[in-house]
């Protein structure tokens, strides 16, 4: 392998023999595309002769025209349709950040009307929509006065002799003095996105169907030296040949643009100019590096590394109808080119039809009227004839056919069940599922999915992938702190930094019909539960409804809104409190009374079980002595304590006895 750095020339050659390629590859889309634009304008067909009908039915852009609002509606009728939600925890406030920013980028610093109205046009009429992204940085270089410190300067031979004497050497005070100075401004700073011509638009065949894995796309344009020499970025233009132009090969040239017009100065004399975003390998290393280059006839004029920060193509892509691996989509035009034309066969056999009749002719029967009466008749004036009324005859329209307009019908509903577009001339119905309310619902519910597949994909293959790129762009190049607008009152603050992170972006969609059904069923949720509800839950019903209603500034003063307390009310609440604070103090005071009753009657009742117990054991030892008494055992105690009483005496003299001296031992 080897890692010798390949030359401009051979770089160039590569480019080129890449766009010759895939210029080859293109060129039968390119006719189909240009065929499906001149049926939607309507163009003759070529079939037409001298003398009869040219008219060209215009169904292709009576569905265009109609599917559009319902197209660009849920991109431009909210004032916020970016929501950013955080892929992990650390995530969450670089999420809020980037929602912001977003917004403002999207929704108010650029006019999404004008961009989403051409995206969706060129999709519709071409089947495909190529946008290309990008970065605009302007900054404005003004000389300004500004207040400037100097140091005077200090006379040396002062210093030294200060110096030597060994004085403290007095520091001066700066003086300030206005100089001169360029002071550079930033005007603007902003991402960019554009709706390109698919017939400039070279991408590369094998990305099957995905533009992100394109190894490259081309864009050509027009420019002129003036401009290439404003942009900064290309160089060798004293190169290029300006003599050699082409002419343009858009299919939206004006009607009144001259083709052939062509500035005669060099400076601006447009001519063509390709530039090419892909991988090549520049350094011989093998390995493909993604770059930019740009070249006019023979002469590279920009060669660079991508200097966007995701490194990857800046287009995006979106199809209708696209077949698989293609990313190639197929127009309105290919599926109503049939029922187009067969419909303009129909008028124009009519119209026919009705030139070659003998309408507003009148014919008299000859000798019905002599010259003076033909004269009058002939003026309008008052006239008699001879005869009867039938020798008068009233030319007419030749009578058409019924078939012709049932036939007619016909294809017209063709042409509304193909698009899923409803219009006014009838077509589309609940007959085949039945003459009831639900069946008309569910017409007008597959025609509402019908709408909300091809604004999901543009906005998953459109919208959401321009949006991650302009993050991706502002990451690296916005101001390290960005003011945006949020509402009329709220700023924020951005910063670059808090912007980084996984964050999955997604896009509000939904379409009038969609709209109209969630607010009905919140309508009735309401009807039902609305004197139940608490406010806040009835606050936010109605702010949800004001949203889908498309009046963003009733649904943020609903949800602002704090009802105010009535002080009659509030007085009234008081009081009410108080009573029942007073009634509660007197039920608890009851309470408490009743404790100290029924602890009063409770000592009662142990009193009179006490006393009743008294009088039980009272009562028992009357019965007791009674019963002693009647059979002896009183006196028998009585005589048995007497004895007792006579035993304990005897003992006690014996005592005695024993323990005073004899009279021998005293005199001992």
């Amino acid at each position: 392998m080897s890692n010798k750095s390949m030359k401009n020339n051979d770089i160039l050659n590569i480019l080129k023999a890449d766009f010759r390629s895939t210029e080859s590859f293109k060129a039968e889309l390119d006719v189909k595309r240009m065929q499906w634009v001149k049926e939607y304008n309507g163009e003759p067909y070529g079939n037409e002769k001298k003398g009869r009908s040219t008219i060209v039915s215009q169904d292709i852009r009576k569905q265009n025209e109609w599917q559009f609002p319902s197209l660009i509606e849920p991109f431009v009728s909210a004032p916020e349709i970016v929501n950013c939600d955080p892929i992990t925890y650390e995530d969450e406030a670089g999420a809020i950040q980037a929602e912001h920013l977003l917004n403002y980028q999207f929704c108010r610093g650029f006019n999404r009307y004008l961009f989403m109205s051409q995206m969706i046009k060129v999709f519709q009429r071409e089947g495909t929509v190529v946008v290309r992204t990008g970065w605009e940085f302007k900054e404005e270089v003004t000389k300004e006065m500004v207040p400037t410190p100097v140091m005077p300067e200090m006379n040396p031979v002062m210093v030294q002799e200060a110096m030597r004497r060994g004085y403290q050497i007095p520091q001066p005070e700066p003086m300030i003095i206005l100089q001169e100075q360029e002071i550079r401004t930033t005007i603007v700073n902003r991402p960019t996105a554009e709706v390109v011509d698919n017939v400039d638009v070279f991408v590369d065949p094998t990305c099957r169907g995905d533009i992100s894995k394109a190894q490259f796309v081309i864009y050509r344009f027009r420019s002129n030296l003036s401009n290439l020499k404003e942009d900064g970025r290309y160089k060798n233009l004293d190169k290029i040949n300006s003599d050699s132009s082409q002419d343009s090969n858009s299919l939206y040239e004006e009607v009144n643009t001259a083709k052939n017009f062509q500035f005669t100065d060099d400076a601006r004399k447009e001519f063509e100019v390709f530039e090419y975003w892909g991988n090549i390998d520049r350094n011989g290393d093998g390995i493909a590096e993604p770059i930019v280059a740009t070249w006019v006839n023979n002469t590279l004029i920009r060669l660079e590394d991508n200097p966007y920060p995701d490194k990857e193509i800046p287009f995006v892509s979106v199809a209708m109808s696209a077949e698989p691996f293609s990313i190639n989509g197929v127009a309105n035009a290919e599926l109503l080119s049939v029922p187009q034309k067969v419909k303009t066969s129909i008028l124009r056999g009519v119209i026919d039809n009705m030139s070659k009749s003998n309408n507003g002719q009148k014919g008299i029967k000859m000798g019905a009227l002599d010259p003076i009466n033909r004269k009058k008749f002939m003026n309008g004036q008052d006239f008699e004839f001879n005869g009867t009324p039938a020798d008068f005859w009233d030319g007419s329209y030749n009578q058409l056919p019924g078939s012709v307009g049932e036939f007619y019908t016909m294809m017209s509903n063709d042409v509304e069940a193909l698009t899923g577009v409803k219009s006014f001339s009838g077509g589309i119905g609940g007959s085949s599922l039945g003459n009831t309310a639900t069946a008309v619902n569910g017409a007008l519910n597959s025609t509402a999915k019908r709408e909300i597949d091809l604004v999901r994909n543009l906005a998953e293959n459109g919208i959401k992938p321009l949006l991650r790129k302009w993050l991706s762009y502002s990451s690296e190049f916005l101001d390290e702190e960005e003011v945006v607008r949020i509402t009329a009152e709220e700023y924020v603050d951005i910063r670059k930094d808090d912007i980084k992170g996984n964050i999955d972006i997604d896009i509000t969609i939904s379409t009038a019909e969609t709209d109209t059904q969630k607010s009905q069923e919140l309508s009735f949720m309401l009807q039902t539960m609305g004197q139940s509800l608490p406010f806040d839950m009835t606050k936010m019903l109605l702010s949800e409804i004001a949203d889908l209603k498309k009046m963003p500034a009733l649904a943020k003063n609903i949800r602002d809104y704090e009802q105010q307390p009535d002080p009659f009310a509030e007085e009234m609440k008081k009081l009410e409190m108080e009573k029942l604070k007073s009634e509660i103090a007197e039920r608890q005071s009851r309470a408490n009374e009743n404790q100290v009753d029924m602890e009063l009657k409770s000592a009662k009742a142990d009193n009179e079980r006490a006393k009743a117990r008294g009088t039980n054991s009272k009562a028992d030892l009357d019965d007791q002595v009674f019963l002693n008494e009647e059979d002896g055992i009183t006196r028998e105690r009585q005589i048995n304590d007497k004895r007792l009483d006579h035993l304990s005496k005897k003992g006690l003299e014996r005592d005695k006895q024993a323990v005073a001296p004899t009279p021998t031992a005293s005199k001992k």
